[in-house]
């Protein structure tokens, strides 16, 4: 092997090593906030045999992701599915004052914060809930709480997930795709219970509402820029529909954690 590429694959290797140390310093703090410093807010609050389980289960994921044949590939499609599971939960689980404190999408016209009056009535067109539901004898009183928890867990390994991207380069700076996809998704399932429950409409056409759906599919194929991809695909779809310059509302500001 001659000295130059050597020296190419060892500065590799240095660079692999900075993020993999990056990632840990991150997973770390992000265990502490969730599970032990949050005050409660969080996961805070839950046995220590139940914390060790969300840890066990995250590290599980990563090995799955790290022994996969393409492990971007897996990690995106992973991380998308949990942001759809976890935006299910969270936009039923939202209270109108807690809207007020999310910068991302505290100004969203699409996201109540009043879904959570109707629990009862949307958790029929749920199969999650109306399994969890059955299972649990969860209690009409108990949904709101139920949501509030299984969204914090679904948060959990979604957040982790969204650091490891950091040791396969997968970051867009400014103008990443993980809090928009998270935003997209809230609206989407919002437009959905709205609509099959028969709830009033926020103003959003249900055609263009299902757009928001189709953010996920832009993450998970692996193309570069997911969140540029779909504003291109918005910005197509709103002037077929006849809604031309409507804005996405996602969220667009600096930043690499979610809102928790």
């Amino acid at each position: 092997m001659g000295l130059m590429k050597w020296l190419t694959i060892r500065q590799e290797n240095n660079k692999t090593k900075e993020k993999v140390r990056l990632f840990r310093i991150m997973i770390r703090d992000h265990i502490n906030e969730y599970l032990y410093n949050g005050e409660g807010r969080l996961l805070s609050n839950h046995t220590e045999e139940f914390k060790q389980y969300l840890i066990d289960e995250l590290e599980r994921m990563i090995q799955e992701i790290n022994t996969a044949d393409f492990p971007i590939l897996a990690l995106r499609k992973l991380l998308s599915s949990l942001v759809l599971s976890f935006a299910s939960y969270m936009v039923l689980a939202l209270t109108e004052e807690e809207k007020k404190a999310m910068e991302d999408y505290a100004e969203v016209p699409w996201i109540s914060g009043q879904l959570y009056h109707n629990l009862p009535a949307i958790s029929e067109y749920s199969e999650e809930l109306k399994k969890a539901r059955w299972d649990g004898n969860i209690a009409d009183d108990d949904l709101h709480d139920y949501c509030y928890a299984q969204g914090r867990k679904l948060l959990f390994y979604a957040n982790g997930l969204h650091y490891f991207r950091v040791v396969f380069d997968d970051t867009a700076g400014d103008k990443d795709w993980f809090r928009p996809l998270i935003v997209a998704n809230m609206i989407w399932w919002e437009n959905q219970y709205r609509f099959l429950t028969d709830m009033e409409n926020l103003g959003l056409d249900i055609v263009l509402g299902t757009t928001y759906s189709e953010f996920g599919k832009f993450v998970y194929s692996g193309i570069k820029s997911p969140f540029y991809e779909f504003v291109m695909f918005w910005d197509k779809v709103t002037k077929e529909l006849g809604f031309p310059g409507q804005h996405h509302f996602l969220p667009d500001r600096p930043g690499y954690n979610s809102s928790p």
